[in-house]
């Protein structure tokens, strides 16, 4: 049989399992009825025709089928039960010496802490400061060591302590980023300042009563600590030791048991902040019932995290990445093949991590003169105000004509940047000569164009228009026509693709403002007053540090966000060409023998 004719007999049944695939509603027998033909289909395709595109559809279609089945399989209950069975036991197995060492690191400190309070007397004040530690030694003499915990309600105490301490273990891990240097510094600190605080009670005769006290919620809470610690350590491995892989695949192997364990440490600080805000301040509780609980959770944590590991890695256990190939797939994408919104939207970010290492060194530098213009600044939309806040006036002053000055020039940089490194990976059919001219000119035309964006002085003004405004000059570098004949051919492209345009742009800008959102909050994050102690910085420098750092991270994102658009500019104008054009539908027609066909 030839091979049209066989596509003829059979494509109705194979667009109907595609039409049922994408479909929610599904009819399981009919379902199953169509997976056997087209199976058999397939069969005959790799005896008749090995080689042509439709044995490799008929592959593409079965293995969905497979892949829908294999998610039916694994239902969210189950998926649940398995990682706290098997994959995070198995994240702390693997991960086994990070988190001795981070055990060590905080113990060690910990003493430091202890014997540094118990030889220099000023040692704890200049780590707990001296309001505390006169409020600490009130209760004392008071007779309630651990009033702390009873000065607000449970409620308001549980937000607050959780946040916090989240907020800590958070800033521990992601430190690991800094090739695990961050980590050590902060569990470092954060034993001397335990250890210190422990001694405060020890030097004031009260030890006992602030253990059952204080540990009934810190023996998780420590443990968390540690085991954020050990977190932090296991993801800057895989930038520090990569062994065969790159950096970036090692990195992205250590992220992946180093999310598992601070899932349990976030856990663990949860359940801390309940038993803090709601137990310890029950004084009045029998103390054999505290010794109780205390045991309890040290037994549940020696259990959880070095036996029961041990116990499944004995028993065969493995994570889902050691069943998997090593090597990660570069992203590759077709920009011949019609794409639909939501493989667009996927590719965007295919193509923005593909692009991310060799970029963000660039960004950085671009950031740097407005970083510095923003520390001399006389204002405080970097302090560590409201990150609702600072987003909203950091939205105002993009909607200025003064923050032209920087985004203009920076985003059309950005533009070309990704432009040179799309055609140094992907194509090489533009010259840098001719993409430095177009770029001059995007330049020009986008500075003559900010006054009148500006003007309403309304941040929905550049929402709405910046999108379509960068797609303008994507198509600009990307066109092989002259500049005028490029100019008329985005408008075209911009009328004729609009609806998809639009629906894409929505997509990305929700995604990006949650990014300037999360970057707002940062800064309060990265706020450790370690840094104020270790650099001995008076109140003017550190109020520059928080300044400076807020506006890297903010303008950081928002060219982040400036290379998405551009990433899925590029694959929007390919798109739309072959919309119009169904070049790659053509050449498929001919592989299948129909080059005639309408």
């Amino acid at each position: 049989m030839k091979e049209t004719r066989f596509i003829g007999q059979n494509k109705e049944k194979w667009a109907e399992l595609e039409q049922m695939l994408r479909s929610n509603e599904r009819n399981p027998d009919a379902l199953s009825d169509l997976f056997v033909q087209v199976t058999d289909d397939l069969s005959y395709a790799r005896s008749h025709y090995p080689n042509r595109v439709v044995r490799i559809y008929l592959n593409q279609l079965s293995q969905q089928v497979f892949g829908r089945l294999q998610q039916n399989t694994n239902s969210q209950l189950r998926l649940f039960i398995r990682f706290w069975k098997s994959e995070l036991p198995m994240a702390l197995f693997q991960s086994r010496k990070a988190l001795l060492w981070s055990f060590i690191l905080f113990f060690v400190s910990f003493l430091v802490g202890i014997f540094s309070s118990a030889y220099a007397p000023d040692f704890a004040e200049s780590i707990l400061g001296s309001g505390y530690i006169a409020m600490t030694e009130r209760n004392i003499e008071a007779g309630n060591p651990t009033a702390v915990y009873q000065e607000s309600s449970a409620l308001e105490m549980f937000f607050y302590i959780a946040r916090n301490n989240i907020s800590i273990a958070l800033r521990t891990f992601l430190f690991g980023l800094l090739f695990a240097i961050g980590t050590l510094g902060v569990m470092l600190y954060n034993g001397v300042m335990v250890g210190t605080f422990q001694y405060l009670f020890v030097g004031k005769g009260v030890l006992l009563q602030s253990i059952l006290g204080i540990w009934m919620h810190g023996t998780f809470e420590i443990s968390a600590i540690i085991l954020s610690g050990g977190a932090g350590f296991v993801l800057g491995s895989g930038l520090v030791f990569p062994g065969t892989y790159t950096r970036m695949q090692a990195l992205r192997r250590s992220a992946r048991n180093g999310i598992r364990i601070l899932i349990l440490a976030v856990v663990m600080l949860l359940i801390a902040a309940i038993i803090e805000s709601w137990v310890t301040r029950l004084v009045s509780m029998p103390d054999y019932f505290r010794i109780g609980l205390i045991a309890s959770m040290l037994a549940l944590v020696v259990f959880y995290v070095i036996v029961y590991p041990i116990r499944v890695a004995k028993g065969g256990g493995l994570l889902p990445q050691d069943g998997e190939l090593q090597a990660i797939k570069p992203f590759s994408p077709d920009l011949q093949e019609l794409k639909t919104g939501s493989q667009l939207f996927g590719n965007s970010f295919g193509a923005f991590f593909s692009l991310l290492p060799s970029m963000a060194g660039k960004l950085l530098l671009l950031c740097i003169p407005a970083v510095v213009a923003y520390c001399l600044m006389e204002n405080n939309i970097w302090n560590l105000q409201s990150p609702f806040y600072r987003l909203r006036v950091f939205l105002e002053t993009s909607s200025q004509a003064a923050f032209g000055l920087w985004f203009v020039p920076s985003t059309v940089l950005c533009l070309y940047w990704v432009m040179q490194t799309w055609n140094t990976r992907f194509s090489s059919d533009r010259t840098r000569k001719d993409m430095l001219k177009r770029s001059a000119v995007a330049g020009l035309l986008f500075g003559l164009a900010w006054p009148l964006l500006t003007f309403f002085n309304s941040v929905w003004v550049l929402i709405l228009t910046l999108p379509f405004i960068s797609f303008v000059i994507s198509t600009l570098l990307l066109s092989k026509q002259p500049i005028r004949q490029s100019l008329g051919e985005a408008i075209t492209l911009i009328r004729e693709g609009f609806l998809h345009l639009t629906g894409l742009y929505i997509s990305l800008m929700v995604l990006s403002g949650l990014s300037l959102l999360l970057a707002g909050f940062l800064p309060e994050l990265l706020n450790v007053e370690m840094v104020e102690m270790l650099f001995n910085w008076d109140d003017s420098v550190y109020t520059y540090y928080r300044k400076a750092l807020g506006a890297t991270l903010q303008l950081m994102v928002l060219l982040l966000v400036v290379m998405l658009f551009a990433c899925s500019n590029i694959l929007i104008w390919y798109n739309l060409h072959e919309r119009l054009s169904a070049a790659a539908l053509k050449r498929k027609l001919q592989d299948y023998g129909l080059a005639d066909a309408d």
